[in-house]
């Protein structure tokens, strides 16, 4: 009989990372209900001995390693492909399972949806005991008839990989799945996909996991964002029967509301990387989106310098609307 969740953990030179966030998934998991597996994108870093370690001490983790690192795409795929509980769970190396999630997650599941999505926070400090506020208020569960109104609510998390839950058998029907490798959002892919016929949608919003924040990232930023999130959207989610009311709106709410910070926050933090990445893709998407010049214009093409200033700007901004908030509560 199939276990109704695999929790699946792609990897690759990670070792410190997992050594903290595996035990916050461990001491949760009931191995009756869940099956959990870990794809090793062939680390070299001593992975394969502390999971063998986990195993030999009783931990009931099903244990893949690749014999030549594949990209993270294809291990991705690796895991949908291995995965046989009735539902599927991606979870990030870095990012933290927090106190009864397992429980909240199962209870959605027993709603038998198409798709999950679970609400998260940023971790403070590099710490999963101190969390900055959940993305959605802890409202219960949210159960959604229609994938438009869904989809618009998640927004730009459709790219969070530890942050939806697949129906196992919707995933097996999609046959192209290795057409989204090398796209950055091959599982985002597979979940429109997931989503064309489906019928339950359901968001939980108990704050279930703390992912980690980067500092610096290794991807052309302009590439990734304005182009393969733009045909995430525009390509796939019209393939999946999305309206494209639906399609704009998601796709100008992400840019503003989190591409402007990206591209303001790696700028700064990212100053060598940037200088290679292409603002052709950003200013192609700004002629498709007039609407979105004027910021981004801005944050585009201000040195460095000032954008340092302007980050420490919104930060006061920021704090001093937090602070007004707390006065008129009290």
């Amino acid at each position: 009989m199939s276990k109704l969740l695999t929790i699946a953990i792609p990897t690759y030179n990670r070792l410190d990372q997992l050594k903290k966030s595996l035990p916050f998934i461990l001491k949760q998991i009931d191995y009756k209900e869940i099956e959990l597996i870990i794809y090793d994108n062939c680390s070299t870093d001593g992975t394969d001995k502390y999971i063998k370690n986990l195993i030999m001490k009783g931990e009931n983790i099903v244990y893949y390693k690749n014999d030549e690192n594949l990209g993270a795409d294809r291990n991705f795929l690796n895991c949908f492909d291995k995965a046989s509980g009735n539902y599927v769970w991606l979870i990030g190396d870095d990012d933290y399972l927090l106190s009864g999630a397992i429980n909240s997650i199962i209870s959605c599941l027993k709603l038998n949806p198409d798709l999950l999505h679970v609400n998260s926070c940023i971790l403070k400090n590099d710490s999963p005991i101190t969390i900055k506020n959940p993305r959605f208020k802890e409202d219960g569960i949210l159960v959604y008839q229609n994938k438009n109104e869904f989809l618009e609510q998640i927004g730009i998390f459709i790219t969070f990989v530890s942050g939806i839950i697949y129906k196992n058998k919707l995933v097996k029907m999609i046959k192209d799945k290795e057409d989204y490798i090398g796209t950055y959002f091959l599982q985002s892919h597979i979940a429109l996909k997931a989503m064309t016929n489906g019928k339950k949608f359901i968001i939980n919003t108990k704050n279930c996991i703390a992912e980690s924040g980067n500092e610096k990232i290794n991807y052309d930023l302009y590439y990734v964002w304005f182009n393969c999130f733009y045909k995430l959207l525009y390509e796939t989610g019209i393939k999946a029967k999305f309206d494209e009311n639906t399609i704009r709106t998601t796709y100008i709410n992400s840019v503003n509301n989190y591409v402007f910070y990206f591209v303001l926050q790696y700028r700064v933090s990212c100053r060598r990387q940037n200088l290679n990445w292409e603002k052709r893709y950003a200013f192609n998407i700004l002629k498709l989106f007039p609407e979105l010049r004027n910021d981004f214009i801005f944050v585009l093409k201000s040195p460095v310098y000032i954008l340092y200033f302007y980050k420490f700007l919104l930060i006061i901004i920021n704090y001093l609307r937090r602070l007004n908030k707390l006065c008129k509560i009290d």
